[in-house]
């Protein structure tokens, strides 16, 4: 089914080079506020996520799960890495890859089955 914002989702990345996981937290925030503005909540939200986040090697997969717009589970090679709830959370993070403000717009319609 296609994506629908909201309702539950996963997403699997699956890396073709080394980021550590500052790298990983930087960049995620940098597009939570180019997306979202640099609000207290997304300020927070970023915060959160830096708990997340592990350095990745080439062959590596992170999922994303979202089992509601505000339930966001992250798992490194299938061992969860973290488990946030937070208001929008899981819309917010998702974002980065499925929302049409995203940096690769044609890539994220093709994400969401459009």
């Amino acid at each position: 089914a296609p994506y629908a914002q909201g309702k539950p989702v996963a997403l699997e990345l699956t890396y073709r080079r080394q980021f550590t996981a500052e790298q990983l937290t930087n960049a995620t925030t940098t597009e939570l506020q180019r997306l979202f503005g640099a609000s207290s909540g997304v300020t927070a939200a970023a915060q959160r996520l830096r708990t997340c986040f592990r350095t990745v090697n080439s062959g590596d997969r992170f999922t994303a799960v979202g089992r509601n717009a505000d339930d966001l589970r992250l798992y490194l090679n299938g061992a969860q890495t973290c488990h946030l709830s937070d208001p929008q959370i899981a819309n917010r993070f998702l974002s980065i890859w499925l929302s049409d403000k995203s940096r690769y717009p044609k890539l994220s319609r093709q994400l969401r089955g459009q």
